[in-house]
């Protein structure tokens, strides 16, 4: 009867020492993940800004790609405008000429 006590005693001895190495592992992972979580934050930190810059740079560089659109619209359409309106000329000439061979064979 003493010796199964005496065993008793020390299995509950190596139990709580179990617990003590389980509870400090415990704190050890908890602390690390505390750790993780910081430096996590420290390194998401400045990827965010360059993230951000990133994005304030595309966002600049549509709008200036859509003004640079936009201005060469209107001069595709002023070109349109005064090709045609060379055209007319040329027509107008091109009648004043035959119209003035018609009469010098007249």
């Amino acid at each position: 009867l003493e010796r199964s006590s005496s065993q008793a005693e020390d299995m509950e001895e190596r139990l709580r020492g179990e617990v003590q190495s389980v509870e400090s592992r415990l704190r050890a992972a908890e602390g690390a993940r505390e750790d993780a979580a910081a430096r996590s934050a420290d390194v998401s930190a400045p990827l965010m800004r360059q993230l951000e810059a990133i994005q304030w740079s595309a966002t600049k560089d549509r709008d200036m790609a859509l003004e640079k659109e936009a201005l060469l619209q209107t001069r595709i359409q002023t070109a349109e405008g005064e090709l045609a309106s060379l055209r007319d000329s040329e027509r107008g000439w091109r009648a004043k000429a035959s119209a003035a061979e018609a009469a010098a064979e007249a």
